[in-house]
């Protein structure tokens, strides 16, 4: 199990430098850093633990100061305008 733990998570850091940081919503208001204000994250899959549950949370990574946002709830990325 610890493998493919360690496969997900390697595959997850690839997929995310290829793509670079993102801007996300969360419900429908533009997530910014609470440190810095940047609006630029990387999406980090974090693993929470509450005695006796461990749940997936989402994260986000700022591109900036490297602060790490938790939500409880889902996130969405906003697609840059083409």
């Amino acid at each position: 199990m610890r493998k493919t733990v360690k496969a997900v998570k390697r595959a997850w850091k690839a997929a995310h430098r290829a793509i670079g940081p993102q801007q996300y919503r969360a419900h429908g208001k533009p997530v910014l850093c609470s440190h810095c204000g940047h609006d630029r994250f990387t999406e980090i899959p974090l693993a929470v633990t509450v005695p006796s549950v461990i749940t997936a949370a989402p994260g986000l990574k700022c591109a900036r100061c490297t602060h790490i946002e938790l939500f409880a709830e889902r996130i969405e990325m906003i697609e840059p305008a083409v």
